[in-house]
């Protein structure tokens, strides 16, 4: 089987410069002044409405968002939300012309939730995370409203995904330098000895996607560059549950499941999945192996962190003020405030955050949404809903996971909401070109 060098190599490329990264070698100052180099860049892509190469350069900040926010106190927390907010309003601006044509109406319950966000800020008893939240909201708005108006081909995504595990490898190896240097001590929690400093929750979703995008490639592959993908694989998923973090396996498990139900009636997806649990079951010695079985023990564990009984809190906090809720960024407080945990913490789940802070208002307008969102994928056509379905499983696993914490919703949000059918992209085009063509006629 030829190997295609190019592939390999960029991957090795990748892996090599995180080592550098995480060895220290290359500065942290370095790595931010180049990180703020192509957030640039990503700006002078928009301005010349260059889609391809902005979608194939976002994923290197995505990526390395998780080592910025531990190294570089510089760079502002919510520096890519900005940046989303930025890019895609220029684009917006760009293609005004045709903003009022898209093949989707919902981002105005998304944009509409967001309003809320910012007029419930006034009743906010943190303002500091309110602004968090807030711009993170917005940030997906925009996307949101991107996405509608827009239409990402194949070819492109399949460009973009490329790049995500190019810089998913480059993460891999800031992170396998902690297992280099070795005497990591493996607890029953979340380990950030085992990822080399970094958010090890943060890590299990952008690694989580990473691998499911090497899974896609091996379901989908005809024997070309088979084997890399498998090992590039089991590299990737292999570092990510040694972070302890549980969430990006679970990922990883509910997008397989739904890929063997939607392609059952596919024999070659029995036969790859036959061909999958000797690399499992290799997979489960080796961790068993390297952490003295603490592994087992963590995922044996029963209950999820707490985050069940954040959730039922949370659904306390709306029983009190169902209509309004609390307001924005109030969960933190109130759950210590009232007894129902022992501390301050966030909520780790925006369909529970948005019912408590935002009552009814948030039912009708975010959970809507995404009911309306989930609705409307079931209507397109196959490869088109097949594909969005996963994009949407685990993005909302994400929000309940890991709230509003990473860059990489936004971007899934678009993959979810810039893939509609192609029935209704020609329809939109064409309504585009006669609304043009009537412009020309009255000039």
């Amino acid at each position: 089987m030829p190997l295609k060098l190019p592939y390999l190599s960029s991957h090795i490329l990748a892996f090599c410069f995180g080592l550098l990264v995480g060895f220290k070698i290359i500065p942290a100052n370095f790595v931010a002044a180049l990180y703020c180099v192509i957030a640039v860049i990503c700006i002078k892509f928009a301005l010349d409405s260059n889609i391809l190469k902005l979608f194939c350069t976002l994923p290197y900040l995505i990526y390395t968002e998780v080592y910025i926010r531990d190294a570089v106190i510089s760079i502002p927390y919510l520096f890519l939300n900005y940046l989303y907010i930025v890019v895609f309003c220029i684009l917006l601006i760009r293609q005004r012309k045709s903003i009022n044509i898209a093949h989707s109406k919902l981002f105005i319950l998304l944009l509409v939730y967001a309003l809320l966000e910012l007029n419930d800020i006034f009743r906010s008893d943190d303002i500091e995370y309110a602004r968090f939240l807030i711009t993170s909201s917005f940030s997906l708005s925009i996307c949101a409203i991107w996405a509608s108006n827009n239409f990402l081909s194949p070819k492109l995504l399949n460009r973009c995904f490329e790049h995500v595990k190019y810089a998913g490898i480059f993460l891999v190896g800031i992170i396998a330098v902690a297992h280099i240097k070795g005497n990591i001590q493996y607890g029953l929690h979340s380990s950030s000895q085992s990822s080399n400093g970094l958010a090890p929750v943060q890590l299990s979703a952008y690694l989580g996607f990473v691998s499911i995008l090497f899974f896609f490639s091996i379901m989908n592959s005809r024997g070309k560059n088979l084997i890399i993908d498998l090992i590039l694989f089991l590299l990737t998923t292999i570092t990510m549950a040694l972070t302890f973090s549980r969430g990006g396996l679970y990922f990883l498990g509910a997008t397989v499941f739904i890929y063997i139900v939607l392609n059952r009636r596919d024999l070659k997806s029995y036969y790859l999945t036959i061909l999958a649990i000797p690399i499992i079951i290799f997979t489960y010695l080796f961790l068993i192996s390297s952490t003295n079985g603490a592994i087992a023990k963590r995922f044996e564990m029963e209950g999820t962190s707490g985050r069940d009984r954040l959730v039922k809190a949370g659904l306390i906090l709306f029983s009190e003020q169902p209509i309004a809720g609390i307001g924005t960024a109030n969960y933190n407080k109130a759950i210590a405030r009232e007894n129902l945990f022992e501390e301050e913490l966030g909520s780790h789940n925006e369909f529970i955050r948005s019912l408590a802070e935002h009552g009814m208002l948030g039912f009708f307008t975010y959970w809507l949404f995404y009911i309306a969102l989930f609705i409307e994928i079931l209507r397109r056509n196959s490869v088109q809903r097949e594909y969005a379905i996963y994009f949407f499983v685990l993005y909302c696993l994400m929000i309940v996971h890991n709230g509003l914490k990473i860059s990489l919703q936004p971007l899934l949000l678009i993959f979810i909401m810039a893939t509609p059918s192609l029935i209704i992209k020609r329809k939109t085009d064409n309504l585009k070109k006669l609304i043009l063509n009537k412009k020309l006629l009255v000039n």
